[in-house]
């Protein structure tokens, strides 16, 4: 029994430091503790040598605490990777609920919408100029859709001047977005400006206008907000069109 408990010592201790068997090794090393602790008792019975017997018992106590070491390293590692996935799905879901999908507006017109520490926005109007636009020096547009106006007025909450560089864009209810209509600063009323690359000084509220060239089939149309930081969420304004 001492011989069997001492090469199951050295064959749980070899299996313990292996990472893939090291459940193995546990159950082998305590196999051999238990083998070595009963021969180990009855050899001192019959006065007999526990020279293996007590090797094995060590071998055993040794690979045991191989094998948990192991045991709790990947429990930690499993637990960690857990935690991270938790994590990551919890990010994700905190920033679907801040990106509002089309047909689901956070604000109407003459709402305010406040990214905290930011900026805040407000659409004051929005008109359907239809299909054909007179600008300035007589220019004229004329699309088969239709143009859209929207003047709204934009509050930098932060402690510096900032500036946008791409406009806000509006969305429709099959989730189609438009940009600003390239020639936009030829068409806008009389004392107006559009946003591109203005200053946004600190506390000072701005009124911009934007114009939008939709299909004849967009409705349900939305004002997409969005904060100074380019990496923010965006909300979106109910334009009433």
């Amino acid at each position: 029994m001492g011989v069997a408990s001492l090469v199951l010592g050295i064959i749980g201790v070899f299996f313990a430091i292996n990472p893939w068997l090291f459940w193995l090794g546990i159950v082998l090393s305590v196999i051999a503790l238990v083998l070595g602790v009963v021969d180990r008792k009855r050899a001192m019975i019959e006065q007999r040598p526990t020279g293996s017997a007590t090797a094995g018992m060590v071998l055993g106590i040794v690979g045991t605490s191989i094998g948990c070491l192991f045991f709790v390293a990947c429990a930690s590692c499993v637990k960690g990777v857990s935690d991270i996935g938790k994590e990551a799905s919890k990010h994700v879901s905190d920033r679907r609920k801040t990106l509002v999908p089309p047909g689901a507006p956070q604000a109407r017109l003459g709402e305010d919408v406040v990214f905290a520490g930011d900026s805040s926005w407000t659409v004051l109007s929005a008109r359907d100029r239809g299909n054909t636009m007179t600008g300035s020096f007589g220019k004229s547009a004329t699309t088969p859709g239709r143009f859209i106006e929207v003047t709204y007025r934009i509050r930098n909450l932060t402690k510096k001047s900032d500036s946008i560089l791409i406009g806000p864009k509006v969305i429709d209810a099959s989730g189609r977005e438009f940009d600003n209509f390239d020639a936009q600063d030829r068409f806008v009323p009389d004392g107006k400006r559009t946003l591109l690359a203005v200053s946004l000084p600190p506390s000072i509220a701005r009124e911009f206008v934007a114009i939008y060239e939709l299909p004849p089939d967009s409705e349900g149309l939305q004002f997409q907000a969005r904060p100074l930081d380019p990496f923010g969420s965006k909300k979106t304004i109910d334009l009433g069109l």
